[in-house]
């Protein structure tokens, strides 16, 4: 067997090793996109499980109308707690954002909008504190004067 003869021998079997590696690779990548899209599916039916609990949840309060038994007390209570927090903020936010609602309709307005885009009806426009402040502040101009020159002996 001559020397061309070797290399020929070792470059085969070095690409079927390089042919096996890759399979290794292939196989192992597909096991991976395997699971990734079994988690997926998993995490899909769990979220509408517990979109399940929320509505049997709500139907539940919905029905109580009041005769909360005691071992729920506690959830319900920091439930309205929560709800009522979270209230204020959207509230807050919608301030920030120079946002009101249409008293007749419940429609989101812009502040200082006459009429509701949705219903039509007039709304109220409200001076705002800021407007208030600003006309009746006073202004008191103090005279700078020039501080007294020392004189320094050298």
């Amino acid at each position: 067997m001559g020397f061309l003869d070797k290399v020929k021998d070792m470059g085969g079997a070095l690409g079927e090793k390089m042919k096996q590696g890759f399979q290794t690779v292939s196989d192992g990548s597909q096991k991976l996109l395997d699971k990734v899209e079994v988690k997926k599916q998993i995490s899909t039916i769990e979220k509408e499980i517990n979109g399940i609990y929320v509505s049997i949840g709500k139907k539940y309060i919905e029905n109580m109308k009041g005769d909360i038994p005691e071992d729920m007390a506690g959830y319900v209570n920091t439930l309205n707690e929560k709800t009522d927090e979270l209230e204020k903020l959207k509230n807050q936010l919608d301030e920030l954002n120079d946002k009101n609602v249409c008293p007749a309709c419940g429609a989101p307005t812009q502040k200082g909008q006459k009429f509701c885009d949705k219903c039509g009806t007039r709304l109220v426009i409200e001076e705002t504190a800021e407007t208030e402040t600003a006309e009746s502040v006073e202004v008191t101009v103090v005279e700078e004067t020039a501080p007294a020159e020392e004189n320094t002996a050298e």
